[in-house]
């Protein structure tokens, strides 16, 4: 084909879809621009801009008007009773349409509830309920018929519902959606506790939009987590699973991929035409044939620290009338200091992580993520790595608000003494550092916090020297508390991982799917690090009240006169706030007063001839 004839045929495709635009027109809008719109009655449904507190999210709905809010019924938030919940609008004049359709953008996930349209000629004495076909996908399934899980071009899905046997010409008609979740929809303790449905960016046109050209990126591939060490990138599978969601079938279907640097450089491209080599799609039933593509070679990124890019696109022969989901662009970082790569499980596809573990005798619980740390002889450092500080996050649900909650955290090195790849928690698991924190009444769900290492040995601030190995990190949290989640990673039919990141606003009690939960390991830049020069002491020290809100006190114990005594009172950013010398003595009381201290941890860090070293206290307020 010349160019000229492909111009020529793309001048035709775009005559003909506006032609076809032209034939419908829209004569009722509506995307709840900062509150529910006078007349409309709410029936339970609430205005957000965001999801309300709970602890099962599918995350906010990305439709086109967004930013100024839509409407939700949050069935989790509620979590009780059976829910029959019915948002209506005011008075629609139909009057002179002799079809009227009904088009909306919507995100919803099914879980023994179910969805309607609701329409009435009489100002809402009688309703008449219509399917909505796009919610038919079965329990535990997106909207769009989509398979349980998070697909990146499902968010949001619009729905359209023909409404022309009850409203067209009518001039008193009003739209809803009911949401039910009743006794006799599934197991009665699950009845009124679904997830959540939003809908926004309403409208009603006089004839049916057909969008004969749409291929969607329904997932893909990417690395193994958004953050790598630079001495541990490896091989990529680049590969991409995209559907058909528009009315006819495609051809020369083409995925491209491109890796970029932080100056946008391309430092990888390329073009695959189908796993199979068809590259075509047909329509089926439900819209939804899918084609795989699979790009060859893997590419590995340069073990170098900096910003990295890469973006899918999708394209075919004709024309597609929905470009919005024929792109997907994330991010990867590579850095010499943060380790946020879990190792990876070859076996069943996915990172190595723990289950959330509950023990009897105890309230918390706690989560885990297992660390792969590069040998000491790696080219990208010359000298042992140290374990600074570890990083993440937490939710809770509006009926547990936080309350001044004390964390905590430990760091094990993990020996696999029976060489069966399995943890053995009693034997295995060797403590090289601890942290602690105190989540404030203030703290915002998914923010990260991050606390301070203290090495289990020596005391002294800046964590466990690191060495080639496997390291453990645990997080004990109070119960009720869940941790934020970070990515899912799923297999497909041709062994590569498929990774797709969550929302923001996601939270697991476990790990099962492969779920990683949202924890990162600071480790020290290698290169700046050098040997501490510290003398072991035998010093008895003991900290108290700890945690404190006031006098924090310190009692030790010499063994012999020291001449030269420093105490040094250090925040988590490693300054020093307050300092005082003593001099010729074998015990001492060190108090001080932490009224003015902000709510954290803290260090007092004892320098004397005979040698150093660190005690730790949180403050509270």
């Amino acid at each position: 084909m010349n160019k000229m004839y492909k111009i020529l045929g793309l001048v035709l495709l775009c005559a003909a879809f506006a032609v076809s635009a032209n034939a419908q027109n829209t004569f009722y809008t509506q995307n709840f621009a900062g509150a529910l719109p006078t007349g409309w009655s709410a029936g339970g449904w609430v205005w957000k801009d965001t999801l309300l507190p709970g602890q099962f999210k599918i995350g906010t709905i990305r439709s086109t008007t967004k930013t100024n809010g839509f409407a939700l019924y949050d069935s989790d938030a509620i979590c009780s009773g059976n829910q029959d919940a019915k948002l209506t609008s005011a008075t629609i004049n139909c009057t002179g349409k002799a079809a009227v359709v009904l088009e909306f953008q919507e995100w919803y996930r099914q879980y023994y509830d179910s969805t309607a349209v609701m329409v009435s000629r009489d100002n809402g004495t009688t309703w008449t309920y219509f399917a909505i076909p796009q919610n038919g996908g079965g329990n535990g399934n997106y909207c769009a018929n989509a398979p349980s899980g998070y697909l990146t071009g499902n968010n949001p899905t619009t729905a359209i519902v023909d409404i022309t046997s009850v409203a067209a010409n009518q001039a008193n008609v009003k739209i809803g959606f009911r949401f039910l979740s009743t006794t006799g929809q599934g197991p009665a303790n699950l009845v009124g506790c679904a997830y959540q449905w939003m809908v926004d960016d309403i409208v009603l046109k006089d004839a049916v939009t057909i969008i004969n050209n749409n291929t969607a990126i329904d997932i893909t591939t990417r690395p193994e987590s958004w953050a790598l060490p630079a001495s541990q990138v490896r091989p990529v599978i680049w590969e991409m699973l995209a559907s058909n969601k528009g009315a006819q079938a495609q051809t020369n279907l083409k995925s491209t991929v491109t890796f970029r640097n932080s100056a946008g450089t391309a430092l990888y491209t390329n073009v695959d035409d189908g796993l199979h080599g068809v590259g075509i799609i047909t329509t089926g039933a439900a819209k939804d044939d899918t084609i795989s593509f699979r790009h060859v070679p893997d590419y590995t990124p340069p073990a170098t620290a900096g910003v990295y890019s890469y973006t899918y696109n999708l394209t075919q022969t004709a024309t597609d009338q929905v470009l919005s989901d024929n792109t997907y662009t994330s991010n990867l970082v590579l850095t010499d200091s943060l380790f946020s790569k879990a190792r990876y499980d070859f076996t069943n596809n996915e990172p190595r992580a723990t289950g959330a573990q509950s023990p009897a005798s105890s309230p918390a619980f706690e989560w885990g993520v297992f660390y792969d740390i590069p040998a000491a002889t790696s080219p990208s450092y010359v000298a042992p790595m140290k374990a600074l500080t570890i990083q993440y996050a937490l939710a809770r649900n509006a009926g547990t608000p936080w309350a001044n909650d004390a964390v905590g955290i430990t760091l094990y090195k993990w020996d696999d003494i029976n060489a069966n790849d399995q943890v053995d928690l009693d034997t295995e698991l060797l403590e090289v550092g601890t942290g602690s924190d105190i989540i404030p009444s203030t703290y915002v769900n998914y923010d990260t916090r991050t606390v301070d290492l203290i090495d289990s040995n020596t005391g002294n601030p800046g964590g466990a020297v690191l060495s080639n190995g496997l390291y453990f990190a645990a997080i004990s949290v109070p119960a009720s508390t869940f941790l934020a989640v970070d990515e899912i990673i799923t297999r497909n039919n041709y062994g590569g991982q498929l990774t797709q990141a969550l929302n923001a606003g996601t939270w697991s009690g476990g790990f099962a799917s492969g779920a990683i939960p949202s924890i990162a390991l600071i480790t020290s830049k290698p290169k700046l690090i050098v040997a501490t020069n510290n003398v072991t002491t035998s010093f008895k020290s003991t900290v108290f009240p700890n945690p404190t809100d006031g006098t924090i006190n310190l009692s030790i114990t010499f063994g012999e006169t020291i001449q030269n005594i420093a105490y040094d009172v250090i925040d988590a950013r490693g300054v020093v706030v307050y300092n005082t010398q003593r001099k010729n003595l074998s015990e001492d009381l060190f108090a001080y007063d932490t009224k003015d201290l902000a709510a954290g941890t803290y260090s007092i860090k004892i320098t004397t001839d005979k040698g150093v070293q660190t005690a730790r206290f949180v403050v509270t307020k």
